[in-house]
């Protein structure tokens, strides 16, 4: 059997320094559109006098969508039409999206937070506590410094 070990002893050593946030007011889809372009599924939401008002996750965009995106086709009545091409019947194809739709309303309106001298231990315990991907590193007056993932968890073992 393989024992495999954590190289870090702090979330400091491990965590994504000065990562990318978005504000409150941030649209659906510039969040997605900000998580594709540098590859991430989470990103802290942060109110406007910078501090962390939440996060929002990929899984926070999928329960959005699959809860209120409806398909039609043909005239049933949807409030917000995202896609409109002609089908081979000669109808249209709806597609309800929330396009305009903001960070706020479907963030996870709370984060678990770390600070950079935290033991990995202590931050790899909350996250199994708390069946969470992702935390939030802030610094002691409460600004966000860095991020970790379990992917940069699983990095650091050897």
């Amino acid at each position: 059997m393989t024992v495999l070990t954590l190289q870090a002893q702090t979330i400091q050593e491990i965590m994504t320094h000065n990562p990318v946030t978005i504000g409150l007011e941030a649209t659906l889809h510039e969040v997605a559109a900000r998580m594709m372009d540098v590859r991430i599924g989470a990103l802290p939401v942060l109110d406007a006098d910078g501090f962390p008002a939440g996060i929002i996750t990929q899984a926070d965009i999928v329960r959005h969508e699959r809860e209120h995106t409806r398909y039609s086709i043909g005239e049933w009545e949807v409030s917000e039409t995202l896609i409109d091409s002609d089908t081979p019947e000669g109808r249209s194809l709806h597609v309800e999206s929330g396009q305009f739709t903001t960070v706020e309303e479907i963030m996870t309106p709370w984060l678990w937070r770390v600070y950079p001298d935290t033991p990995m231990r202590a931050a790899i315990d909350l996250m199994l506590e708390k069946q969470i991907h992702h935390v939030c590193v802030t610094d002691k007056m409460g600004y966000v410094v860095g991020m970790v993932s379990t992917i940069d968890i699983l990095k650091n073992l050897v």
